[in-house]
């Protein structure tokens, strides 16, 4: 049990290169971006619809997002 622990630990450890941490770039400024545009005050707003086309679009924005998160973990496995 502990090997397949330490085995497990080890493949989701940070990445161990310096140079290697330039990958998570892109996924924090496209993480602050989002943080800064959805947190900023907008003295007009259109009015509330529920459409498909925000649920289509907000769900393909969280995978854009994911995808940025875990680009840099699947390259250092690689």
């Amino acid at each position: 049990m502990r090997v397949i622990c330490v085995t497990v630990l080890k493949s989701i450890s940070p990445i161990e290169n310096k140079h290697s941490y330039m990958a998570y770039i892109p996924a924090v400024v496209l993480t602050v971006g989002i943080a800064v545009l959805s947190l900023w005050e907008r003295p007009y707003l259109p009015p509330p619809v529920l459409s498909l086309g925000d649920k289509v679009l907000h769900g393909m924005m969280y995978t854009v997002l994911a995808a940025a998160w875990m680009m840099p973990v699947i390259n250092a496995k690689l």
